[in-house]
């Protein structure tokens, strides 16, 4: 009777690091026999002569990917058959939480996850290792001011920011208001005195234009 060969996997998907169990099963051919399981990744292993009409294995998958792991099982006569484990194994990668803060005077956008606006933050499942871009947009009156990256806890400068994924971690966008100045023009007419408007002074009869940032610093 020729050898039919069987090999099943569980769990056949799961993230890296994935630990799967194979069942080969075969029967026909003449014992003893030889088992070669390849498991697609770089790796594999054999075993024999048994006498037994079942294997069983485990591997681990350290690198996300869609592997199909073969058996193959030769009898003392030089017979073999090869089965696939045609649904694959499907490894994907962890993933981890990225959690983005946008302080008031600013929004966030995240490439590829949206938008997280000002005084609001939103947390992301991102697969580990990815690369992300944050882009701060100030709103009107305001600036940004940095990014503070916890952890380890440290500030980044610059509106737009690429950054590698690895671990949980937050990322907290700051804004400043930006001043806002007057300009004033002052002139004594008549009369004596000074006008002065912030630290700038003007005598009677002249003219002296100024920037004034608190209106309430024109004083006579």
């Amino acid at each position: 009777m020729p050898i039919d060969v069987v090999i099943d996997a569980y769990p056949s998907f799961g993230t890296a690091p994935l630990t799967v169990t194979f069942t080969v099963t075969w029967v026909g051919g003449t014992p003893p026999y030889t088992v070669r399981v390849d498991f697609k990744d770089g790796w594999s292993e054999s075993i024999g002569p048994l006498n037994a009409y079942s294997y069983t294995t485990t591997h681990t998958y350290e690198t996300p990917g869609t592997y199909y792991p073969e058996a193959t099982v030769t009898d003392s006569a030089g017979e073999s058959k090869t089965d696939v484990f045609d649904p694959g194994i499907n490894v994907s990668a962890p993933t981890v939480r990225l959690k983005v803060t946008a302080s008031s005077g600013g929004d966030v956008y995240v490439q590829g996850y949206g938008w997280v606006r000002s005084g609001e933050t939103k947390t992301f499942e991102v697969e580990a290792g990815s690369k992300v871009t944050f882009e701060a947009h100030p709103l009107s009156g305001y600036e940004f001011d940095y990014w503070y990256i916890y952890p380890p806890g440290y500030r980044e400068y610059g509106e737009i920011i690429y950054k590698y994924i690895e671990y949980d971690v937050e990322y907290t966008a700051y804004f400043k208001e930006v001043p806002v100045y007057h300009n004033v023009s002052i002139r004594v007419a008549s009369g004596k005195g000074t006008i002065c408007a912030d630290s700038a002074c003007t005598d009677k009869g002249d003219w002296r234009t100024t920037q004034v940032l608190d209106l309430s610093l024109i004083h006579i």
